[in-house]
């Protein structure tokens, strides 16, 4: 039973981990060329998406913060 728990555990860490890529990724790259002001609803759309995103990776991260501040350290720790 406790294998399950820490399973899921992982599993919950690395879709955080996803979506905090996905999100920077987001932040990153250039999805519209144009700044016509025909494609205004698409750049708040995007915009919207981003916030929607940020938000649920707040939440998750505050959620998990133990986990989430152990794996930093231990990457920061190989790392260095």
């Amino acid at each position: 039973m406790a294998s399950t728990k820490c399973g899921l555990y992982a599993l919950a860490l690395v879709i955080v981990f996803a979506f905090s890529f996905l999100l920077e990724c987001f932040y990153h790259c250039r999805l519209i060329r144009s700044r016509a002001d025909n494609i205004a609803l698409a750049y708040t759309t995007l915009h919207a998406l981003r916030i929607s995103l940020a938000y649920l990776v707040m939440l998750m991260i505050m959620l998990f913060n133990d986990g989430v501040l152990i794996i930093r350290d231990a990457l920061k720790f190989l790392l260095t």
